[in-house]
Order: structure tokens, then sequence, then C-alpha cells
């Protein structure tokens, strides 16, 4: 089966279950720890069919959703291989000086109560009012959960690695 015609499937199954199965779970984790360029193309496919699908960002961890997206994103401008380098020191877990810079960048844009609230009023274009000063198209308390999803999902991409673009489009899906 071609792999288009089986990831629309695998797509469909995630659609109708809202469940990822174990087996796609190990696909995108194999290709996390794999440094091929096409197996990590083919993930990052699959991962935009699984983000089509509401409530399932959490079902992939961010540091492969990073990983993956940053290498793919990377080999359109450089080789496959440099661009898996430069994605494994983007997205290092245990590289304490990256997430600590990425921590004060994120303390730079959090308002005193801990939101995005410029950037979650940006993601969702709501005007001036945005979430936070409550516009007349969303209600108090769904602009307030909105806000406060946007705000976990986008965190957590960027701590794990993902460029502010990338963790904005990632939020912007999912919240």
């Amino acid at each position: 089966m071609p792999i288009e015609q089986r990831q629309a499937t695998q797509a469909q199954l995630i659609d109708q279950t809202k469940i990822i199965p174990a087996t796609i779970k190990r696909q995108l984790t194999n290709a996390a720890n794999s440094d091929d360029p096409i197996l990590l193309e083919e993930a990052a496919k699959l991962i935009d069919r699984i983000d089509d699908v509401r409530g399932l960002v959490d079902q992939v961890p961010a540091n492969e959703r990073a990983y993956i997206t940053r290498v793919t994103d990377l080999m359109q401008n450089l080789d496959p291989q440099e661009a898996v380098e430069i994605a494994r020191r983007a997205t290092d877990p245990t590289d304490k000086d990256r997430i600590e810079l990425v921590n004060d960048e994120l303390k730079g844009i959090k308002n005193k109560r801990g939101f995005y609230i410029e950037k979650a009023n940006d993601a969702f274009d709501v005007g001036v009012a945005g979430f936070f000063g409550f516009s007349p198209d969303i209600d108090e308390v769904s602009g307030a959960q909105m806000g406060k999803e946007y705000g976990a999902i986008y965190e957590a991409q960027r701590l794990a690695g993902s460029t502010d673009e990338q963790a904005e489009e990632i939020a912007k899906k999912k919240a």
C-alpha cells in the first residue's frame, strides 16, 4: 500500500476512535530516534494528518514532534545529515543552557499571571479586546480556557525545541 494511502487510512482510524494506536505511536517514536530523512519526512506527514484530528496534541510527545518537525523544516534548505545534526542539538532535552534560554525568553512574554495574552490574541485574531478583554464572539470562560490551552501547548513545544513559529502553529491548531 502506498505511504499516502496508508497514512490516510491511519488518520481516518485515529479520527474515528480519537486514539492513536500503539503501532502508530511506535512508528513515530522510531522516526524520532532515527537519522533517516525519508522516515522522518513520512513521520512529519503523519503528524500533520494527526494534527487535523482535534484533541490529540498530548498523544504525540512534544520532544518527538519538535525533532521531527525541525528536521523536515531544515531539510528544505540543508542536506539531510546536516539537518539531522542541527535538529538533534536544537531539541536535546538534556541541554540545560538551551532550556534555560527558552525559559528566560518565555518569562519575557508571559504576563504576571502566567498567560501568553498577546500570542493567544494574535493567534486567534480576536482583536484588541482579545480573550482576556473578552471579545463579543467568545464568552469569558471559553476565552480564558482557549488562552490557557494555547499557552500550555505553546510553552511545551518551545521547551521541547520547536521554533517560535512551529510552536505557535501547533498551539493554534490544538487550543
